[in-house]
């Protein structure tokens, strides 16, 4: 069951009925433009396989073919085993064949997760193993493969497993806990109750009632006392309430005590403020009458700068209406001497036109009779021009046809030189191939050594400290070892115990110089191993440099070469046809040079050019003496009418006296001004009085407003004493006095109190006794006490043992899944164990030198198989899919898969399934994706099924197998009525 041998597909999509596709047991290639069905074949052969499709819901209805009402697919293998699928609207899949033979040991519903780790890739990159979102969701996929599932399995139970033994010991614990607590109890209670026992004389509850009620009598008004039960507990919340009310009583004397200490000191104060108020209100007084005279004066000198201000505004207008005046008369002088000028410009230019155009016929005529010369010469030299030109064209050609030869040449050498380095690639890879399995085995080795060395120091740290221990604490009379018990002088088991000591050192230093041997034959290994890959990553560039020239050669020809030579395949067909060119070309420059000869001179350029240059300076000259005229006729029709309105303007302005009456009218203004400066001066003065008024106004009414406050705060302290009328110390000097009295009142009423509480308690100790014996009583209930009390205890005892048990079994548990752990971990390393092909793979087809570092970690966490794949990004571990392109996306995933195929072989069943892994890939690019598929077709007998929508990759991969003697078969999927159908291209 190594390989397919037929695959027949009935109405799946766009398929028709009964499509059998026989297949090469090498390579098979489906060429279909997209949406034709290529994708299909790969859905129906998973269909066949799981009787499902991951990426369509279950059962898969949408891979029926519109208007049919099933769809049916047959595998059949090369050693006649077969794996059918029959689908019915409305029913579910039905498997038939040699599945249970195809995947052994392994669930139905884990088929699919496993063809997309080692058979199959598709053209969506979802359900890509690189693509991933979540390490667990990866470790879930690779959880599929044998290798480890049934640990992985058992180790998933671990939380559960533990949780419920965890659980059982807690409740096991909170049991033992409350027996113990129970004994506990007991023992008190008995302690408790015998320490109770009376020993003197109690006084009667209505005695201590009457005193209690007494003492509360003096502090509240005795129609205000609630009546209590005369009971030991109702007498005890009586004192209670009676010692709450006597300290709320003293603490509110001592504070009104203390509050008239402090209101004691403040008297002075309040006296003092008295005064200075009354003064600060008059200085108000006397401030607020000078603002009010400076409100008054202010308001004169406001009115007198308002009328100056009129006065101004007025003068101004006259001083700006003679300045227009003005300036009209004099721009009115201006335009008078500007129009004469204009009419003398005029009569000058008119009468030099007719002589200019004079001129200009003469040498008109001259310049057509040169130019019917030259005419006639031209077409001559033309004539040469262009047989010349070929001629040059032609020895350019012989030029080109020297570099197609040495092109062709050139790239004879670099196939040569590119095939040696393919074979120096293939050697050194296998190079690096030894030194990684040189390296790993040194490196388990020296991993060995150290666990040896690690374990001999800890034995020898610990035994140094043992024996060195014992000696330093021996008797100088010990005869005895104390390890072995044999018999020694004290002398002679010092001395033994020294040599024991030294025989320590010779076997660890052993293990040391082992560990060092180890550990630098590692280091010359990575050296080894890293100057293979130098070398490796040379030829590498060489290959890649030399592949670059054969295309630059090769774009050479077809850009600089071939086109110069349309319709000619070869360059000796190009040679051939540039000899004959040449002749005809001859031929044309004998007959052309006999004509110039009979033509003679050439018509003189110079003089031509000349006299251009001189009629066209005569006609500019003559066009710009016509537009001058014309302008300047412009500029003295406006001239004129400026002079007509200048003098409207001024019709009624006497311009003799236009220069005195300015000068008055600046004078005016000047003196205006003057006057409202002055008069602003002056309103600023008294405003700077006002100001000062209200700003010493406002102070003094602050300062007043501040004592009175302190004022009212020294009155509100006097009410809040009971103190009435005008702060006055003798009234103080009473209220103590009698705060006093009633505090030495209070002291005495507490200390009554407190010698009631004595007989209280031991009334409260008595009725506890009595408690104690009538619960301890009915614990026992018939039993006697020391009886009970050793029943409970052998209870708890027993409780003990059994949580002794069940931790102990615990304890195996946790063991057990530490062994467990340790065999996931060597799993995940053995699955690691593929870093190394996949790196060489993605070497061969990966450009970019980033990816070659691409590393799989597998490992646990939290009991379940998680699973990453990361390279190295400015010095950080980030997911490959955050820096790949789609191509190199692509090319990660393929040589992943083909890692997986060629390390975990699940299935006897040899095939890779590729939906069209070029696409986004250039014909460059897929040729390495090709050269890798063909070895594992011809190194390790896998088939394959590869679908493109790319006609010229396809063949291109079907040369370079054929090449190989690889059987190899091409596909065209087409569409008819009929559905689609698979025919072979030969």
């Amino acid at each position: 069951m190594k390989h397919l041998k037929k695959i027949t597909i009935s109405n799946a999509r766009r398929f028709g009925k009964e499509v059998v596709i026989n297949l090469s047991p090498g390579a098979n290639i489906f060429i279909a433009p997209n949406g034709t069905g290529k994708t299909t074949i790969f859905e129906a052969i998973e269909f066949a396989l799981t009787g499902s499709i991951q990426r369509l819901k279950k059962p898969p209805e949408a891979l029926i073919r519109d208007k049919e009402n099933g769809v049916d697919v047959r595998l059949d293998f090369d050693n006649g085993n077969f794996c059918e699928v029959n689908y019915r609207k409305g029913q579910e899949p039905k498997l038939s064949g040699n599945h249970d033979l195809l995947f052994p040991n392994h669930k139905p519903e884990d088929i699919s997760f496993l063809l997309r780790l080692t058979h199959l890739i598709e053209q969506r990159g979802n359900n890509w193993f690189i693509q991933k979102d979540g390490a667990a969701q990866a470790g879930y996929l690779l959880d599929k493969l044998s290798i480890g599932k049934d640990l992985s399995a058992i180790a998933k139970t671990k939380t559960s497993t533990l949780g419920a033994a965890t659980k059982t010991i807690g409740l096991k614990k909170s049991e033992l806990d409350r027996h113990s607590e129970e004994v506990l109890s007991f023992e008190s209670k008995m302690k408790d109750r015998d320490a109770a026992k009376l020993t003197y004389v109690l006084k009667p509850l209505n005695e201590i009632f009457d005193q209690i009620q007494s003492i509360h009598k003096q502090f509240i008004d005795s129609q205000n006392i609630v009546h209590t039960d005369q009971t030991l507990n109702a007498i005890i919340g009586y004192r209670g309430v009676v010692n709450t009310v006597i300290a709320k009583s003293n603490e509110g004397n001592q504070k009104l005590l203390q509050d008239l200490i402090n209101l004691e000191s403040k008297l002075p104060l309040y006296q003092k403020n008295d005064q200075d108020v009354a003064i600060k209100l008059m200085h108000v007084n006397e401030q607020t009458v000078i603002s009010q005279k400076a409100i008054t004066d202010l308001e004169f000198v406001r009115k007198e700068i308002v009328v100056l201000q009129d006065v101004l505004n007025k003068a101004k207008d006259l001083q700006n209406n003679l300045k227009k005046s003005k300036e009209l008369f004099n721009k009115r002088k201006e335009e008078e001497a500007k129009l004469g000028a204009i009419e003398n410009s005029i009569k000058t230019t008119s009468d030099s036109i007719p002589q200019q155009k004079e001129k200009l016929k003469i040498e008109t005529d001259l310049i057509e009779n040169l130019n019917a010369e030259k005419v006639k010469f031209n077409a001559v030299r033309q004539r040469e021009t262009e047989v010349l030109k070929k001629q040059g064209e032609l020895v350019s050609l012989k030029s080109v046809i020297d570099n197609w030869n040495s092109y062709l040449a050139s790239l004879n050498e670099l196939s040569v030189l590119i095939s040696n380095l393919k074979l120096q690639e293939v050697a050194l890879q296998k190079k690096i191939e030894d030194f990684q399995l040189d390296l790993s085995g040194v490196e388990k080795s020296l991993d060995e050594s150290q666990g040896r060395l690690d374990a001999l120091k800890t034995a020898s740290d610990a035994i140094l400290s043992a024996v060195g221990i014992i000696a330093a604490n021996l008797p100088e009379d010990q005869s005895k070892c104390p390890v072995c018990n044999t018999d020694y002088e004290p002398e002679e088991l010092k001395r033994q115990i020294a040599i024991a000591l030294q025989q320590i050192d010779p076997v660890l230093s052993s293990e040391i110089e082992t560990n060092k041997s180890l550990r630098q034959n590692v280091v010359q290994k990575k050296q080894q191993l890293q100057e293979e890959k130098v070398k490796l990553n040379k030829v590498y560039e060489s290959l890649s440099e030399n592949e670059e020239r054969v295309k630059s050669f090769q774009a050479l020809i077809n850009e600089k070469c071939k086109p110069k030579f349309p319709e000619k395949k070869t360059v000796s067909e190009a040679d051939e046809w540039l000899k004959n060119e040449k002749e005809d070309n001859h031929v044309n420059l004998v007959k052309v040079t006999a004509d110039k000869n009979d033509f003679g001179n050439e018509p003189s350029s110079e003089e031509l050019s000349m006299l251009k240059t001189s009629s066209e300076q005569i006609r500019d000259l003559i066009q710009s003496h016509e537009a001058n005229i014309r302008m300047l006729q412009a500029t003295l029709e406006n001239s004129k009418k400026e002079i007509e309105k200048l003098d409207l303007s001024l019709a009624a302005v006497d311009t003799e006296q236009l220069e005195e009456k300015t000068s008055d009218a600046t004078k005016a203004v000047d003196t205006a001004t003057q006057n409202i400066t002055n008069k602003s001066r002056e309103q600023e003065q008294i405003e700077m009085k006002k100001k000062d008024a209200e700003d010493q106004i406002m102070d003094l009414n602050l300062a007043a407003s501040k004592l009175n406050g302190q004022q009212n705060e020294i009155l509100e302290q006097w009410k809040s004493c009971d103190l009435i009328d005008t702060p006055l110390l003798e009234t103080l000097v009473n209220k103590r006095e009698t705060l006093l009295k009633q505090a030495d009142s209070i002291k005495q009423s507490s200390e009554e109190l407190n010698k009631l509480a004595e007989e209280l308690g031991r009334w409260n100790a008595a009725e506890k006794f009595e408690t104690l014996d009538k619960e301890i009583k009915s614990i026992c209930k018939n039993e006697e006490e020391q009886l009970y009390l050793e029943k409970i205890k052998g209870q708890s005892l027993l409780l003990e043992l059994e949580l002794d048990f069940i931790t102990e079994r615990k304890n195996a548990l946790d063991k057990l899944f530490r062994k467990i752990g340790e065999e996931v971990d060597g799993v995940h390393e053995k699955i690691k164990a593929i870093n190394p092909l996949w790196v060489s793979l993605l070497k061969k087809i990966v450009v970019n030198p980033r990816f070659v570092n691409t590393q799989l970690d597998s490992y646990s966490l939290r009991n379940k198989s998680q699973a990453e794949v990361k390279i190295n990004l400015h010095d950080t571990q980030v997911s490959v899919m955050d820096v790949a392109s789609e191509a190199q996306a692509t090319d990660l995933q393929l040589t992943f898969m083909l890692s997986m195929a060629s390390s975990y072989k699940w299935t006897p069943w040899k095939s890779l399934l590729l939906d069209d892994p070029t696409q986004h890939h250039d014909l460059v690019h897929a040729s390495g994706v090709f050269d890798l598929l063909r070895d594992y077709i011809t190194d390790q007998g896998f088939q394959i099924l590869m679908g493109t929508h790319d006609a010229v990759q396809g063949k291109f991969f079907q040369r370079k197998l054929q090449n190989e003697n690889i059987d190899v078969k091409l596909w065209r999927l087409i569409a008819n009525d009929d559905g689609v159908r698979a025919e072979e291209i030969s």
